[in-house]
């Protein structure tokens, strides 16, 4: 048996033991048997049997960091110990194996001293080097206690983590004087949905329960339904340990408190004493060893095709100009081509959705500014306005004559009142332009933090020079139409006729008798002619544009009586005309232009020839050295680098034993 397993199974545990070191800082599921029992339940006292190695003892929490114990033949005949820190980069500690409890006890004090904490998780390697110990590798976990909620809940917290695993095995250490199931390890340990399957229980403290009735009935009734049966071991007492008495007289001594006991002789061979748990715990880890290399090796698999997939999403290191040139061209085409996706409305979430956000906001200016007036100028209070005017400018010339000045102080007044207003919404493209850029920024230059804060900056100055010159242009735009009231688009004059024809069905409506009935052959705006069905509806349509009934009816039919009230009705209908035809070209013109200097110009080659001579790391030394790896993706790559490293490392290794 002992030459089967230094032939097959020894090097495999050399090369799981080799991959666990490697692997310390990756969650890769490694077998292994952790030592698990509450506070002085003879968890030390377990391991110093099977070892043949004191172990530091105490009576409060002696163990308060794992410790992996690697426990194996002597190396060229020199028995000895090591121990380190898990992770620590300094050479191990090398030993005397009489000497291995202090060293033990004087690196976990320097281990909780670097960490400033009273318990960690972080481990202690041991390893064993003595002439026929066992070749076992067993993790030693702290005992659980209630000494301080605070120290309870982080032995729990490294219980737990270590017991994780279908290819762990929980060693589970019970006094034999204390009830199996009510034990504060097991408590914990069953929150493993699979624990039955992979626990062996060891009932210690036979000197203290072997005169206990029912400790036979116990362990053979199997309590804890383990699919292991439970194994009865006596471990050296406190005397024994200070006077050094020889291990094969304390395995004498657990032969004799068996067989002499008559309950525990009746247990089956393999339950009975520390030679047939180290037989045991020898044949489960190698059971484990070559039944898990093969997922292990798919798990180191699975976890560097993840990190290869991590390292290839990374922007690739940048060094030469020529890769920093490549690096800024890219990331700019990005930039420019999501902002025209972005004016698309292509797969764009929706308050980036530039078309569609600008259409609406056009669309409220216009309704806001213009259409919402559209039976202005028919009402009393304008009518009024209008006749003042009219009265005013008519001087010595004919009553019935519309005096050209009034009308163009008119149309100048309220031409103004679109310039007073229209520059709002110039500000709120300009606001929603540049937040949009500023965004793109953010997605296309945060590797690049200072070539990101410069390329906002300089976004910021050319839309001010844009909306700068855009104001210009919306300017000279209305002061042509301040100064000039002049067309000669058919659209006035067809307006104009359709307002009166408007008029006349109106008046023929409302002056036929109430009980006769007739139908409007202009669309079908009114369909009965009763006055009071007439003048009851609050809206009219003419030529798609909606006017209030009432306002028409009142200001142009009832007032149509004086020459000047004639006059007025003129001046309203051609006002009305008039204001729509500027609504209509100044409308479109005003928001091609916004589109033209404050949208498209944006993917425009101007604008990427001003970025381009600006900012491109071949023309500018400034710019070259900010364009560099930032200090997060830069850590990313390192420990990505370093993890690739380790499992290829690790894999290398498990292949030595396919």
């Amino acid at each position: 048996m002992e030459l089967e397993y230094q032939k097959s199974v020894r090097p495999i545990l050399d090369v799981y033991d080799s991959i666990r070191d490697i692997l310390k800082k990756e969650s890769i599921e490694l077998p292994k048997i952790v030592v698990v029992g509450d506070q002085s339940a003879g968890k030390s006292s377990v391991l110093e049997s099977i070892t043949g190695i004191s172990f530091p003892r105490g009576q409060n929490t002696v163990t308060r960091c794992p410790i992996i114990i690697q426990s194996r033949g002597p190396k060229n005949s020199e028995e000895y110990a090591e121990v380190k820190i898990e992770g620590d980069t300094k050479p191990a500690k090398k030993v005397k194996l009489e000497d291995l409890a202090r060293a033990l006890s004087e690196t976990q004090t320097e281990l909780l001293k670097l960490e400033k904490k009273e318990i960690t998780s972080t481990g202690i390697n041991v390893s064993l080097y003595k002439e026929n110990s066992p070749e076992l590798t067993l993790f030693d976990l702290p005992g659980l206690t209630y000494k301080n909620e605070n120290l309870t809940k982080s032995i729990k917290e490294i219980i737990k983590k270590y017991t994780l695993g279908k290819e762990t095995l929980i060693l589970l250490i019970i006094p034999a004087n204390v009830d199996f199931t009510t034990s504060e390890a097991i408590s914990l340990i069953r929150e493993n949905k699979d624990f039955k399957d992979r626990t062996l229980a060891v009932i210690t403290k036979l000197d203290l329960g072997v005169h206990e009735r029912g400790l036979y009935k116990k362990i053979i009734d199997n309590e804890l339904e383990l699919k292991f049966e439970p194994i009865v071991v006596r471990n050296r007492t406190q005397d024994e340990l200070d006077n050094h008495v020889p291990l094969e007289t304390i395995r004498q001594k657990e032969r004799e408190i068996i067989e002499n006991n008559e309950e525990l002789s009746k247990l089956p061979e393999e339950s009975k004493g520390t030679e047939n748990l180290i037989l045991r715990l020898i044949q489960i880890q190698r059971d484990k060893l070559l039944s898990s290399k093969f997922e292990i090796r798919d798990q180191i698999a699975h976890k560097l095709n993840d990190v290869n997939k991590h390292l290839k999403a990374l922007p690739e290191p940048i060094v030469s100009i020529f890769e920093k040139m490549n690096v800024f061209k890219t990331c700019l085409r990005k930039f420019e081509s999501d902002f025209k996706d972005h004016c698309d409305g292509s797969n764009v979430k929706k308050e980036l959705n530039i078309s569609t956000r600008l259409r609406e906001k056009f669309e409220k200016y216009q309704y806001e500014n213009f259409q919402k007036y559209n039976s202005k100028y028919f009402a009393d209070e304008y009518y009024n306005e209008i006749t003042e005017i009219t009265h005013e400018s008519k001087g010595l010339k004919l009553a019935n004559f519309i005096h050209s000045p009034a009308f163009h102080l008119l149309i100048k007044k309220e031409i103004k009142d679109t310039k007073n207003n229209c520059f709002s919404l110039l500000e709120e493209v300009y606001s929603y332009i540049l937040s949009i850029l500023v965004q793109l920024c953010d997605k296309h230059f945060n590797l690049y933090p200072n070539l990101k804060n410069a390329l906002i900056s300089e976004l910021k100055v050319i839309m001010m020079k844009q909306k700068e010159a855009t104001e210009k242009l919306i300017t000279t735009l209305l002061d042509v139409d301040l100064n000039v009231v002049f067309t000669i688009s058919p659209y006035y004059l067809d307006l104009v006729k359709k307002v009166k024809e408007k008029i006349v069905l109106l008046k023929n409506q409302i002056n036929q008798p109430t009980t006769q009935s007739t139908t409007s052959n202009l669309g079908g705006y009114f369909t009965s002619s009763s006055k009071k069905d007439i003048l009851s509806k609050k809206k009219d349509y003419i030529d798609d544009i909606e006017i209030e009934v009432d306002d028409l009816q009142n200001g142009l039919i009832a007032k149509s009586k004086s020459e000047l009230e004639n006059v007025v009705s003129e001046i309203q209908i051609s006002l009305f005309a008039y204001m729509k035809l500027f609504e209509k070209r100044f409308v479109d013109y005003y928001f091609n232009i916004l589109l033209h200097n404050i949208v498209n110009y944006f993917y425009t080659d101007e604008f990427s020839n001003i970025l381009d001579v600006k900012f491109a790391p071949n023309s500018n030394t400034e710019v070259a050295n900010w364009i560099v790896e930032n200090n997060e993706i830069g850590s990313k790559r390192k420990g990505l680098d370093k993890s690739k490293k380790t499992l290829d490392d690790a894999l290398d290794q498990l292949n030595k034993i396919f």
